[in-house]
């Protein structure tokens, strides 16, 4: 996979394995996993809005596509 791939720039809900749900975009998808752009989150967890995370595919990570 690269950052040609079609979800690269979509705009999602994230739910990774945890309890407070975070927005982001897709910058990248490769063969680790996922590069996510955070643009809104609850102040109560690890992840700040501007952050870049990491998302490997062995993650449970779910997410709903916004547009």
């Amino acid at each position: 996979m690269d950052s040609k791939h079609p979800l690269v720039g979509k705009s999602v809900k994230l739910f990774p394995n945890d309890t407070f749900t975070k927005h982001g975009i897709i910058n990248k998808i490769d063969d680790l996993g996922y590069y996510i752009e955070i643009y809104r989150c609850d102040n109560k967890q690890e992840y700040k809005v501007g952050d870049i995370a990491f998302f490997n595919h062995a993650n449970q990570l779910h997410f709903i596509i916004l547009n």
